[in-house]
């Protein structure tokens, strides 16, 4: 507070034996009653130390610094017109160095020049937390070397925003040193510069520093003799700072959220992990007591199954008295066999008579058919001949579809052709138009930035180029010439070819009209012909349906024998399923026992296999939410990496659009210092 820098600045006094000033002794006292007097609703400290207009010798300015050097209390120290000069700025140096606290120093008509500015300067170099620095009304720009060491600390400065260096006689060579230290300084926002002679030279200087500088949106040069020009660019240059610093800020916010989401879902991700986790742990103790009791299951039914065991081995013995039963039916069997082998050996004479009748009228069935066959076959190669000429006739007609398919293709290329050779006699005419629109921009362009040196020449230069231009008209005329030749050779030959193709047409309908007349004659001998072949076919079929029916009464004979043999395998059938039923119901009976027990082994096994079931889904899940929070974290990456392209991208087109301007001013600027009063000819278009 300020009660403990009093007595820390009288302490340092006694210390180095000065007297303290009693015009400092009184701000302080005054500062401190203010403290004690000050009413309860505000409760509002004065943090800032003013002792302007007190005459500070160097030594107190010593005390002063060694004072200040450790405090924490004073934020603001103004100290205009004090008068303290070179050596008492170095000695107040020595302390302001190491002070964390002060955020705004006044040094307004100190008279400071060369000791002085160094000292500023070391200030700068070494003093972090300084943030505002008025220092108008000084002599810094005299000493050139001096004004190089203060530029130099602000350009190491990383913490100061704003700089006052209004009335301190700085020409153009300080300002260009003060150019180049702001192209490295990173933090300086607001820059006044009124009242000095900067001059031309100091401005284009500070106008060439913002290529670097991106952090400086104010910069106020009124009363410095700078061109209106380029005092228009350095202030386009601090609005495009300043919405660069309004660009970056709103990214940060929107990158800021961002993290705040990031976080928030991590915190979700990680509260969703716990509690599957916690499911996962309730699953696993539920599926513990479950195997538990399946355990217990199981030792029943493995007691159940050797119960069933002996009961098996009961059934067994009765399967054995019953295989003994089977072997006497067998032996029955056996003989029912010996009657039924005699009675197929006399069905086997009588089919033998049967078969030998069938053959003989197979025989005359395969004769007949063989002469249909072959009168068929000859009538088949009748039609493949016709058919063959049919064929010809038609691909003859495809050859000639398909010339008439080429010369349409040949009419479509030679149209194509024709317009190939249109757009590049036009692109031809564009490409000159654009050399003449391209010849007379240089010719403007030339002509505006040496209109005030080379006016002679220029003269000379616009006969030359005017020459040009007329032999290019010329050129142009011709090929607009050659373009309405070739157009009316393309009608023309377009014409013949449209004549060509349409008697072409004529023709190739004449001779198809023919063809069909010759092919329909043919047709209707073809037509006559299959008449007579189905006439005879059907007496054929005829003969045929005869053959058949009796091949039917023949098979009906041997259908009622058949009948006869299968009612005696009937009677042995149904003895051997006597004895097959009863030894299939013991069999059923035992296969119901072991399907009960196989049926319970198969819910035992399912039950396991949905355990496992369950502990897969379990990891599966686990191992989901792990890969989807990689890659909501790649999302977040990319996402800060497209930020981080688009930042780029804007400040490299700022930066273009910038050079642009300054580019576009200094030329418009030469262009208007250069131009005499009276107007000049300019080249026509």
């Amino acid at each position: 507070m300020a009660g403990n820098f009093r007595d820390t600045f009288l302490q340092v006094c006694k210390e180095s034996r000065v007297e303290p000033q009693e015009s400092i002794l009184k701000h302080l006292h005054g500062d401190h009653e203010d403290i004690r007097g000050s009413s309860n609703k505000t409760k509002k400290l004065v943090q800032a130390l003013d002792l302007s207009t007190s005459s500070l010798s160097p030594q107190t300015c010593n005390v002063l610094g060694k004072a200040l050097a450790t405090d924490h209390f004073f934020t603001e120290l103004k100290l205009s017109d004090c008068m303290i000069g070179d050596e008492g700025m170095t000695n107040l140096v020595q302390g302001l160095i190491s002070n964390v606290a002060i955020r705004c120093l006044d040094l307004k008509g100190n008279n400071l020049r060369g000791l002085g500015t160094q000292a500023v300067g070391k200030l700068l170099r070494h003093n972090h937390s300084l943030k505002r620095l008025c220092l108008e009304w000084n002599s810094l720009g005299l000493d050139s070397s001096s004004f190089t060491s203060f530029a130099e600390g602000l350009a190491a400065n990383t913490s100061l925003l704003e700089l006052d260096l209004r009335s301190n006689q700085i020409h153009q060579d300080s300002a260009t040193v003060l150019a180049k230290a702001l192209c490295r300084n990173a933090t300086l926002d607001t820059l006044d510069l009124r009242w000095n002679t900067i001059g031309l030279v100091g401005g284009r200087a500070l106008a060439s520093c913002f290529q670097h500088n991106r952090t400086l949106v104010k910069v106020q040069l009124s009363g410095n003799n700078i061109p209106q020009d380029i005092s228009k660019s350095i202030d386009a240059s601090c609005r495009s700072n300043a919405d660069k610093i309004n660009i970056s800020s709103k990214h940060e916010t929107r990158q800021q959220l961002l993290s705040r989401e990031m976080q928030q879902l991590k915190r979700e991700r990680k509260r969703e992990v716990t509690d599957l986790m916690r499911r996962i742990d309730q699953q696993g103790e539920q599926l513990g007591r479950n195997e538990k009791n399946f355990i217990h299951k199981i030792a029943r039914l493995q007691e159940a199954l050797e119960e069933r065991k002996t009961a098996f081995n009961a059934l067994s013995a009765q399967l054995k008295s019953r295989e003994a039963e089977l072997v006497l039916t067998q032996q029955q069997v056996t003989e029912q066999r010996e009657l039924v082998e005699r009675l197929r050996g006399e069905n086997a004479g009588m089919l033998k008579e049967r078969l030998e009748e069938y053959q003989h009228l197979k025989d005359e069935k395969v004769k007949a058919e063989s002469q249909l066959v072959k009168e068929i076959a000859e009538l088949k190669d009748k039609n493949f001949t016709l058919e063959a000429r049919n064929m010809d006739i038609e691909q003859k007609n495809g050859r000639l579809q398909e010339q008439v398919y080429d010369l349409k293709e040949e009419l479509t290329t030679l149209q194509a052709e024709i317009k190939v050779q249109a757009t590049q006699a036009e692109e031809k005419l564009q490409r000159e138009r654009h050399k003449l629109q391209d010849v007379q921009k240089e010719l403007s362009q030339q002509h505006v930035a040496e209109v005030s040196r080379v006016q002679a020449a220029n003269e000379e230069t616009e006969k030359s180029y005017k020459e040009r231009i007329r032999r290019l008209e010329e050129h142009r005329k011709e090929v607009e010439e050659e373009l309405r030749k070739v157009k009316g050779q393309q009608l023309a030959d377009r014409l013949n070819f449209e004549e060509q193709l349409m008697q072409t047409k004529q023709k190739v309908k004449e001779e198809e009209q023919h063809r069909s007349r010759q092919l329909e004659d043919r047709l209707r001998m073809v037509q006559l012909s299959k008449d007579e072949l189905q006439q005879q076919y059907s007496q054929q079929s005829h003969q045929v349906s005869e053959l058949q029916a009796r091949l039917t009464n023949a098979t009906v004979e041997t259908e009622a024998l058949k009948r006869k043999l299968d009612e005696l395998t009937q009677e042995l059938a149904g003895k051997t399923n006597e004895t097959q039923a009863t030894i299939s119901r013991v069999e059923q009976q035992y296969k119901r026992q072991l399907g009960s027990l196989e049926i319970q082994l198969q819910e035992m096994e399912q039950i396991k296999d949905k355990y496992t079931r369950i502990q897969s889904e379990m990891t599966d899940q686990a191992r989901k939410h792990q890969a989807e929070l990689a890659r909501k974290e790649g999302d977040v990456l990319s996402l800060q990496d497209q930020v981080r392209r688009l930042e780029f991208e804007i400040t490299q087109a700022r930066d273009e659009e910038a050079q642009r301007a300054s580019a576009l001013q200094a030329a418009i600027s030469t262009y208007v210092q250069g131009t005499p009063r009276s107007p000049m000819a300019t080249p026509r278009k």
